[in-house]
């Protein structure tokens, strides 16, 4: 009896340390397109992320939204503009102890950057008219700080702790699971 636990507790050790030898590491910089939870109305983000081997992870995401926006002094009907945003994060990822396949990453709100500059804004149509509105002026400071404030706001809400499941690493590939949504990004692993 003494020997068949023994052997027992060998074998639990073993396919315990076996299994940390098998957790994907996702040290890399991968890309994908994001349909799911996407802050606001926009129906997809592109995404990139940069995990270390050191345990940090930065993430950057590119939005492009049509947004309706109104009129200034000298324009007083409300018009449309695709408005693209740059928000970027950083934070820490680690395995879920006892787990094989999940890592928890966490993102400091501190460290969530937000760019949209006037470039990155393009008039489309009046929404009275239907006409297109040319020779638009740039969108105000203050419009922009709106939205980069709800961009920051919902990143901040959305993003602080995300739980990956079943996570498995290729040499181009990383898959996982948040929820029950399957998410695949491309890239290259880290050597």
């Amino acid at each position: 009896m003494k020997k068949l636990l023994a052997y027992a507790a060998a074998v639990a050790a073993l396919v315990s340390f076996t299994s940390c030898d098998n957790r994907p590491n996702p040290a890399g910089e991968w890309s994908g397109t994001v349909t799911d939870n996407v802050p606001g109305e926009q129906n997809a983000m592109d995404v990139t992320l940069n995990f270390d081997k050191d345990g940090s992870v930065q993430a950057t995401y590119v939005i492009t939204a049509v947004e309706d926006l109104n009129g200034n002094d000298s324009i007083v009907t409300p018009f449309q503009a695709s408005v693209t945003a740059s928000v970027s994060q950083s934070g820490v990822w680690q395995y879920v102890d006892g787990e094989d396949d999940e890592i928890l990453v966490k993102f400091d709100k501190n460290s969530i950057n937000v760019d949209i500059s006037p470039d990155m804004v393009e008039y489309r149509v009046n929404e009275l008219t239907g006409q297109e509105v040319p020779d638009m002026q740039a969108l105000t400071p203050a419009v922009i700080a709106k939205y980069k404030g709800a961009y920051k706001d919902d990143f901040a809400r959305r993003n602080a702790t995300l739980l990956l499941d079943d996570v498995k690493v290729k040499t181009n590939m990383l898959k996982f699971e948040i929820g029950k949504t399957d998410y695949v990004f491309t890239g290259a692993r880290a050597k």
